[in-house]
């Protein structure tokens, strides 16, 4: 087991390798830490950000933590989060961002935002990504180690600034699709609408507000007591099946029909949804 996934770390590192040879992205920093746990205070030279606090009411606050696996910049000071997965990298979906279910990018570019690297100052968070480090076969038989082609499943998948794309594949131009993300230009160099983790820079910002006023609803209403269940489904797919007590609970015998339903879409779909929803 340790033989082939040893092979298939290394191929993600490969990839990795060839794309930060075209581009000016650096990691600054792994493993960093916002709100730190009182209880384990920063090591000395680490790299560690203060919590996030959301005011709830009352005058008590709530504090966001969490750890950032990797973090790159430039020497402008753009920066992008890299977030390890064993599993396949999930698309970002701005639909099931508002809806709360998936705010962990969002979160840590959030908390780039009002973080610093040593030497550096302030940082401009303008993508981050899931990085799988098991990827699936490659589906390009008639490719080689040699060949760029050789690395298209290891492409990371997330959310970036289209203003700063060319900060992640300098080389990509009108017409082409990047080796190394997914990331599409039209023959007229606008975005290609499919295959493409870009957003308008609008958009972006839009998207981190409202990241943020979702984030500071959902403790405002752990803070308040909100308990009542009131699971999701997305197709056919429902929170119940992430419970221990889905075989007990009575919840969709009796309330089923009260489920939160999110719309099915993706893509630059979903993200227009959100925009004019917002």
């Amino acid at each position: 087991m340790l033989r082939p996934l040893r092979r298939q770390l290394e191929v993600v590192l490969e990839a990795q390798r060839r794309a930060a040879a075209g581009n000016a992205l650096r990691p600054v920093g792994v493993e960093i830490p916002f709100g730190e746990p009182r209880h384990r205070p920063p090591q000395a030279g680490r790299m560690a950000w203060p919590a996030w606090r959301v005011e709830v009411g009352g005058g008590r606050q709530a504090e966001l933590n969490g750890k950032i696996d990797r973090l790159d910049a430039d020497p402008d000071g753009y920066a992008v989060v890299i977030d390890y997965k064993r599993a396949a990298t999930p698309r970002f979906n701005a639909v099931q961002m508002q809806a709360g279910l998936d705010l962990q990018l969002v979160s840590y570019l959030l908390a780039v935002r009002r973080g610093q690297a040593p030497a550096m100052g302030r940082l401009d968070p303008c993508g981050a990504f899931y990085q799988t480090v098991t990827p699936k076969d490659n589906d390009a038989p008639d490719t080689s180690p040699a060949d760029d082609a050789f690395y298209k499943a290891c492409k990371p998948a997330g959310l970036f600034d289209d203003e700063q794309l060319n900060r992640l594949d300098p080389a990509l131009g009108s017409g082409g699709t990047s080796a190394w993300f997914h990331a599409r230009l039209k023959k007229d160099g606008t975005p290609h609408p499919s295959g493409h983790d870009g957003v308008p820079p609008e958009a972006f910002r839009q998207l981190l507000e409202l990241a943020e006023t979702v984030i500071a609803s959902l403790a405002r209403q752990i803070a308040s007591g909100v308990i009542a269940p009131n699971p999701y489904r997305l197709n056919s797919v429902t929170a119940c099946r992430f419970c221990a007590f889905e075989s007990l609970c009575p919840f969709d015998q009796l309330y089923g029909p009260w489920r939160k339903k999110i719309p099915a879409l993706s893509g630059r779909r979903a993200l227009n949804f959100v925009l004019e929803t917002a």
